[in-house]
């Protein structure tokens, strides 16, 4: 779990600046999650949207929780860990 989680992280910081990749520890590709904070499967489908303020949106805009004070990308990891995993 650790690894994935550090694994993903580094994806994440040293990804292309458009958009970052969520990878499995065997390179999986698990989804994407774009600079204004739509978060996206594998393939391409909308699953989330993580807005400024930290809070945390389904695919129908719904609030599902909160991560304040919390950089976008880590949320997104947290999220698609739980999600896929």
């Amino acid at each position: 779990m650790k690894h994935i989680i550090l694994l993903t992280t580094l994806i994440l910081l040293f990804g292309a600046s458009c958009a970052q990749t969520i990878q499995s520890s065997s390179y999986e590709t698990k989804g994407y999650i774009k600079t204004d904070g739509t978060v996206q499967s594998s393939s391409y489908n909308m699953v989330g949207y993580i807005k400024d303020d930290g809070t945390i949106q389904n695919s129908s805009y719904n609030t599902i929780g909160y991560a304040k004070g919390m950089k976008k990308e880590l949320t997104a990891v947290k999220f698609f860990f739980f999600k896929f995993n």
